[in-house]
């Protein structure tokens, strides 16, 4: 499917075929189906056999035939023969052949496995998901830690995946479109234009709409989420967390409504906190301790009642003055008004507090809703969040408090309510898709059963002296790091001793210079390594940095398999 040079008519067309195949222009995966006359493809359109999208197709998608034919591919090897490297520098490219750079990259491959297997950063995109496997094998098997996903992985969901991971032990967060009934976004899109799995999704939340879910759209800009809502509210740049609190203060202090069966047994609301602000412990177990109001007396949490575990009061424990989390989260919210809000965000406060009762009515906190024979909780309200609220200073304590209005009244995953990306999968032996669950883990909460970052979001790992240029060894919390790109990375790495420092990029379809706003740090990055690959379709402003570039084939010439990103996804 790569020769356009001599099309015959469909009349004398000798091939004339629909081949089924999978989009790999985001990681959504869509399946496609590719119309393809005597070895040209002439027609790409969604597969609607497929269950990951049912013959959805954005625009991206159906345009894919653009990037395949595109005349500016790069079609052979390339080797720099200007010593210079800068934003103005011209590269002086030498075609080569493929023997002559491979041997080149090999010989530089080799010395550094024998110097220090770390010197090497592997750096690729986020979508062609068929290359995270190998990019990620490949680098593991060499010995290095470094591995980036450039400008995706930095302004991405740093926030938002840490916190859905700990609370809905997925990937990503998005309402039940089936059953939910009203839906706020957080500066988020999903299902309108972007987000994970995008086209899925945008069938889902066009079915919603049509029946009737009620959609608010918080963003300082009317997007496109915004156009297709029941309402706008606009609001301050990265104020989203600020609104979210007063919101709960509406809910927990002014109106007195929230899921309180829900939170004893869900949630360590009922754990007990001591003057140190943590878990009050039984001496024997380490356990955290709740206060069985049954027994008035102090137990682990495993052996209580859900129904019994107090959610407010003082107590003493062993001589130690202690409150469930919930008071104390009660108590916390006090200060966080409308008016606060209003003060914050430029929301009015009247519509903080009408909001606000709106999500609480429409909780129906208490009902249940019977599915496939089975009576289930039945929470159709969802608060959401993804880029836009989490992409400021504060990205993980704003998305906590979104994700506490969901918990605040019982919509996390159940019906109707926010839901985690398919955090459980059944498995597929055919296929060799894997079988994956959440489990509990230590003091009772869940971990995630599958993750794609270089660490599960809980239990947290304790800092350690960094082993990674990124230094996430250190910065334990984030998923991804910008310390491989920043003006201060050499400081950094001299104040946490870092043994060596890198020397070898192989960039496998990313655009530094592009992808992040600073483009003169991710340049003055780029000059620092002593030898650079960049595999690509076109020449780029960050390939024109490399020492040799690939050219690589597009998605439509491949024969490998595209996950979804990740499988958990769809």
């Amino acid at each position: 499917m790569n020769d356009p040079s001599e099309p015959a008519s469909r009349a004398l067309a000798v091939d004339d075929a629909w081949v089924r195949s999978s989009c790999a222009l985001c990681y959504g995966s869509c399946s496609i189906l590719a119309h393809r006359v005597d070895g040209v493809v002439t027609k790409i359109e969604g597969n609607p056999e497929s269950v990951v999208a049912k013959g959805r197709l954005c625009g991206k998608g159906a345009s894919g035939i653009m990037t395949h034919y595109d005349p500016n591919r790069l079609t052979v090897p390339l080797r720099r023969t200007n010593p210079r490297k800068g934003l103005d520098e011209d590269p002086r490219w030498k075609a080569i052949s493929w023997e002559e750079a491979l041997d080149e990259i090999a010989a530089w491959l080799r010395r550094i496995r024998a110097e220090d297997p770390r010197k090497l950063v592997m750096e690729r995109t986020t979508t062609v998901t068929a290359a995270r496997t190998p990019i990620r094998a490949f680098g593991a098997a060499f010995g290095t830690p470094n591995y980036s996903t450039a400008g995706g992985g930095l302004h991405c969901g740093n926030g938002a995946h840490l916190l859905s991971g700990m609370m809905h032990a997925s990937w990503s967060v998005v309402p039940d479109f089936e059953y939910c009934n009203y839906a706020i976004y957080f500066g988020a899109s999903k299902g309108h234009g972007a987000g994970h799995a995008s086209c899925s999704n945008m069938g889902l939340a066009a079915d919603a709409r049509s029946r009737g879910m009620k959609m608010v759209v918080v963003d300082p800009m009317c997007n496109f989420a915004a156009a297709k809502a029941n309402e706008w509210v606009p609001l301050r740049v990265g104020t989203d967390g600020a609104l979210a609190l007063a919101m709960c203060q509406v809910l927990v202090n002014e109106l007195g409504i929230y899921d309180g069966p829900f939170l004893q047994a869900k949630t360590n609301a009922p754990y007990l906190i001591g003057p140190d602000k943590l878990y009050v412990r039984d001496a024997t177990t380490q356990k955290p301790l709740v206060w069985d109001s049954s027994a008035s007396a102090a137990r682990p949490y495993t052996d209580a009642s859900s129904a019994d575990m107090a959610l407010e009061g003082d107590y003493d424990v062993n001589g130690v003055r202690c409150q469930p989390a919930f008071q104390k989260l009660k108590h916390h919210l006090r200060k966080y008004t409308p008016e606060w809000g209003e003060n914050i965000t430029t929301v009015p406060a009247a519509n903080i507090r009408r909001i606000a009762a709106e999500f609480a009515r429409e909780a129906r906190i208490g009902s249940t809703i019977v599915v496939d024979g089975v009576t289930l909780p039945y929470r159709p309200v969802a608060a959401i969040a993804f880029r836009g609220s989490q992409g400021h200073l504060n990205s993980l304590y704003n998305f906590i408090a979104i994700d506490l209005l969901n918990e605040l009244v019982g919509a996390s995953d159940v019906v109707g309510a926010c839901l985690g990306f398919n955090p459980a999968s059944l498995g597929f032996p055919e296929t060799g898709r894997l079988r994956y669950v959440p489990k509990p883990g230590p003091d009772g909460l869940m971990v995630a059963g599958m993750w794609m970052g270089h660490h599960y979001p809980y239990p947290i790992r304790e800092p350690r002296l960094p082993q990674n240029a990124g230094l996430q060894d250190l910065f334990v919390m984030g998923m991804t790091s910008p310390f491989l790109d920043s003006d201060d990375k050499e400081e950094l790495w001299e104040k946490f001793e870092l043994p060596y420092r890198p020397e070898m990029m192989i960039n496998f379809g990313t655009n530094l210079l592009m992808s992040i706003a600073n483009r003169e740090s991710a340049a003055r990055s780029l000059t620092g390594y002593k030898f650079i690959v960049s595999i690509d379709l076109f020449e780029t402003e960050s390939s024109r940095f490399a020492d040799i570039v690939l050219p690589d084939c597009s998605y439509l010439q491949s024969m490998d398999s595209r996950s979804n990103f990740p499988f958990l996804f769809n």
